[in-house]
């Protein structure tokens, strides 16, 4: 029986299985023997520290020899040697070394964390030599060499005893010009430089000049921010060993953030809320100063988020919850917050084995189930009987996926999902936990000449065939958060991966440039062990060039490789190179097999991931186009307009609702709400092409572009005039007879949106977005419309939806009552061209006006039609007979659109018409798509 030792990864805890090794000593004062005894040699007492300059044994043989003899004697030996060198092999010497934990996690790595705590430090000899013990518990350490004019240098130490060498490339250098509006340099703005070997970071002085010195060569991410303006952020800025690269940085001033604040019972404005603003994917910005609400509700704060950041507003007032709300920077909705009255909510639940028994003294821990939410988990237990009671804490708003994960002292684990409730006086759902038992995976890893392989990275991906749901269930959130499911191989080129769910993966690994060859699933037993040998090979390469549409190269663009199938799970994150002078590029390191290759760099339009290549190819031509400068004039009966505006950006031949899925350019950063004193506005970095222009302010007055603006790669456009016009107003009431009031319906989001015809497209120019929520009698307003045609969709907290089409006038106030009626079915059958189901299509419907539609899985649990999210997903989808049943149909007119990625439609779409609490038959055909990609697995199967 293999010893267990209890581990928290990920933080859950997770049971390791151990095999072999010995005891640990104790730490004594004075010098250690390399055996772990006293400090005595053939050659009398050794001399120095516990961490020390120089060598103790001397040099490697020795070492190796010393650590031989230990193994022999089932102990390990108790420190680290090893040499630091320059790139040419010249010793370095005061050389900083540090002994630090290294994570288990590689997600926290990829933040710019990549080591733990530390634990020992000393400094390099004249040789460049050092000594670092006695080491402390633990098998997993990295080693980090800093020294002048050298980048930071890490190193894993392959296992206690070993002899390391740390090579350090010589330093590059960031110096960055920050310049604000008309290029006026921004002092005291900070800059953080993330790459895979840490963080670094500057200030600017008073000329804006923000120098990043002692910089590894290779890609990190840069950072700025300044507490006036938005976060700056360019993913991909490369640095080069011995050179200094200028950049300029140019910040956008912040922007306006304006929300409301209501009770979540009856929808009342709440006044006097305090309102606290920060940016958590930027942490070195500090949160703004709060601001409270007026007695509408509403609020003003500064907006500082870039597009690519999260906002998180924390809300605080007397009588109710304190709540926090992350939300994305392109969320196009309205912001209203809803506080909950009195004392969190409680959410009971209990913890079960696959006998359905209870089980006591389970550890628990209740967080976001996705990573969108930035929150420490709250931790618990349950009793003697498997049960428990969790407070909900303030960031599980309403609507919100949240997960309960729990972990056994035999080994076993498992989570749930759960939905928090949209309605405040409804309870929290009972929540029960499956445990799924667990098992180990060790295994060695071997180089392209059969070699022990030191270093490599494994990793693995849930294949999911053939084991129990709770532990798929269990394999699919481990994967979403990156636990256990990555580790580097040690000495003799071995690694061991605990806590594993007992379901069969998808092992991967890779060193470099070589990869491991293709190799069959491994399933983990129950409680057991499973192994494996994995082989590297030369990986494939993939060579081109960037150029602008006239063939100029384009050099500093980075080029990211993604595997168009997941079954290359040590690659899914990318492999990436950079374009040199000539515009060249190389990426090495691939797996045989599809490719889609990303090319970005700040003011080029991005090539995003649309350019499918095969593993080996050199000729491939990716061609970028500059951005533009969009220049807008805002006015108001005949001057300039002062004051807070919203300027959205929507590309021609699309509506607003999809100006989020842009190029990656301003456009796709959503509406951008900007105070301006003169009514001009200047919007920088968007996408070539003709857009259409919409502007609204907080009274209710909104202005739409003539037409579309074109916009030209490299180019400032003309100032595009925006006169503002009194808006459309739609308010009324939301009311569903079938519920149990059968009257009004409160809390209920109702938004409208421009009419699309089929394909997509939109002919009202002058039509706008707006959404609002109704009050506790059911009432709702919404402001700000321009005149048109619209859709208005109505969604209530129990998940139900329905719509309408309406026209509005110019400055109409147009009554509307929005009456739910009873929905129905789609019974849907997908077949292949000779008549055969075609299982596991999901089933869409797309209305008449716009948008698709799916039954939303708050309405499904609400109806008790299904009990997790998988569930969910299979009820939407189509069974082995190919058949679909989808329920809770609204009434109307739909197009049914099933898709299965790898499949195709054949024919055309049809078209069913839903009468009130009636159902309709579809027939559908798909056939393999010979053009399509490899299939990438289903969210079921991940």
């Amino acid at each position: 029986m293999l010893p267990l030792l209890a581990l928290a990864v990920g933080g859950a805890l997770w049971l390791l299985f151990l095999g072999g090794g010995g005891s640990t000593p104790t730490p004594t004062a004075g010098p250690l023997d390399p055996l772990g005894g006293p400090a005595t040699d053939s050659e009398g007492p050794l001399t120095g520290a516990d961490s020390s300059a120089g060598s103790l044994t001397g040099d490697r043989e020795a070492l190796d020899e010393a650590r031989r003899r230990h193994a022999a004697q089932g102990t390990r030996l108790e420190l680290v040697e090893g040499v630091v060198v320059d790139a040419g092999g010249n010793p370095v010497s005061a050389a900083t070394v540090t002994l630090h934990e290294r994570p288990r996690v590689t997600a926290w790595r990829r933040r710019g964390h990549p080591v733990g705590r530390s634990l020992l430090e000393t400094r390099s000899d004249e040789a460049g030599r050092f000594t670092l013990r006695p080491l402390p518990r633990g098998d997993a350490f990295t080693l980090r060499a800093e020294a002048a004019g050298h980048a930071t240098t890490l190193v894993d130490v392959p296992a206690p005893g070993a002899w390391v060498e740390m090579r350090m490339a010589p330093a590059g250098s960031l110096r960055l010009h920050i310049v604000g509006g008309s290029n006026q340099p921004v002092a005291e703005a900070r800059a953080v430089y993330t790459t895979p070997e840490g963080s670094y970071d500057a200030t600017s002085d008073a000329t804006g000049v923000a120098l990043l010195a002692g910089l590894p060569s290779g890609v990190g991410q840069l950072r700025v921010t300044h507490p006036g303006h938005r976060v700056h952020a360019d993913p991909m800025v490369g640095v080069v060993a011995g050179d200094e690269r200028e950049q300029q940085v140019v910040l956008d001033a912040a922007g306006v953030l304006i929300g409301r604040v209501v009770d979540a019972r009856d929808e009342r404005p709440l006044t006097d809320a305090s309102v606290e603003v920060s940016v958590p994917t930027a942490p070195t910005l500090p949160p703004a100063a709060p601001v409270s609400t007026d007695a509408d509700g509403r609020f003003e704060a500064p907006d500082l988020a870039g597009p690519r950041d999260r906002v998180q507003l924390h809300v605080r007032r007397a009588g109710y919850q304190d709540t926090v709300l992350t939300r994305s920077a392109t969320d196009e909705s309205d912001l209203v917050i809803s506080l909950r009255r009195g004392a969190p909510i409680e959410l009971r639940g209990g913890v079960y084995d696959g006998d359905g028994r209870g089980v006591g003294g389970a550890l628990l821990e209740l967080g976001p189930a996705s990573g969108a939410i930035d929150v420490d988990p709250v931790r618990g237990s349950t009793d003697e009987r498997g049960s428990f009671v969790m407070k909900l804490p303030g960031a599980a708003g309403p609507g919100s996926f949240w997960q309960v994960r729990a972990t056994t002292g035999s080994g076993d684990a498992g989570v749930a999902a759960f939905v928090v409730p949209r309605d405040e006086l409804a309870p929290a759902p009972y929540v029960e936990v499956k445990l799924a038992a667990t098992g180990a995976l060790v295994g060695t890893v071997l180089d392209e000449h059969g070699e022990p392989a030191v270093g490599a990275e494994i990793r693995l991906e849930p294949d999911g065939a053939g084991s129990e749901p709770s532990a798929r269930l269990l394999a699919r959130a481990l994967s979403r958060d990156g636990s256990s499911l990555v580790t580097t191989s040690g000495e003799g080129g071995a690694f061991e991966m605990f806590g594993l769910p007992a379901t069969t993966w998808r092992v991967q690994a890779r060193r470099g440039s070589v990869v491991a060859e293709p190799g069959d699933p491994v399933t983990v037993p129950a409680h057991g062990v499973a192994t494996v040998e994995i082989r590297l090979v030369d990986g494939a390469r993939i060579r081109g060039r960037v150029e602008d549409p006239s063939g100029t190269p384009i050099p500093g663009v980075h080029v990211r490789a993604v595997p168009e199938q997941r079954v290359v799970p040590a690659l899914d994150e990318g492999v990436a190179g950079r374009t040199d002078g000539e515009g060249e590029f190389e990426i090495a390191g691939l797996a045989q097999g599809g490719w889609r290759l990303a090319a970005t760099r700040m003011g080029w339009r991005q090539v995003g991931g649309g350019a499918r290549v095969q593993a080996g190819d050199s000729d491939v031509v990716l061609v970028m186009e500059p951005r533009g400068v969009l220049l807008l004039d805002v006015r108001e009966g005949g001057r300039p307009f002062e004051g807070v505006v919203t300027i959205e950006l929507s590309p021609e031949g699309r509506t607003a609702m999809d100006s989020s899925q842009g190029g990656g350019g301003i456009a796709a950063a959503g509406p951008r709400t900007l105070r301006t004193e003169d009514g001009r506005i200047e919007l920088p970095d968007v996408d070539p092409g003709g857009w259409r222009v919409r502007a609204t302010t907080r009274d209710g007055r909104v202005a739409t572009s003539s037409g579309t603006v074109d916009v030209v790669g490299g180019r400032t456009t003309d100032p595009v005039e925006l006169t503002l016009r009194d808006a459309a107003v739609i308010e009324g009431r939301v009311v569903d007879p079938t519920s149990q009031a059968a009257d009004a319906v409160a809390g209920a989001w109702i938004q409208a949106w421009p009419w699309q015809e089929a394909d997509g497209s939109t002919r009202e120019e002058r039509a706008t977005r707006g959404s609002a929520r109704a009050d506790d009698k059911g009432r709702f307003r919404i402001e700000g419309l321009g005149a048109g045609r619209y859709l208005v969709g109505v969604w209530t907290r129990s998940g139900a939806q329905w719509s309408e089409d309406v026209r509005v006038s110019e400055g109409q106030q147009l009554q509307l009552e929005l009456v739910r009626k009873p929905t129905g079915r789609v019974e849907v059958r997908v077949a292949d061209p000779q008549g055969g189901p075609v299982e596991g299509a999901r089933v869409t419907l797309q209305r008449a006006g716009g948008g698709t539609w799916v039954p939303s899985y708050q309405a499904m649990a609400s109806a008790g039609l299904v009990q997790q999210p998988a569930d969910w997903a299979a009820a939407t989808s189509t069974d082995g007979s190919g058949y679909a049943n989808v329920p809770l149909v609204p009434p109307g007119t739909w197009t049914v659109v099933p898709m299965k990625p790898g499949w195709r439609l054949v024919g055309k779409a049809p078209g069913v018409t839903i009468p009130p609490g009636g159902q309709a038959e579809a027939r559908v055909v798909l056939e393999p798509d010979p053009d399509a990609p490899a299939s990438r697995p289903s969210d079921e199967e991940r």
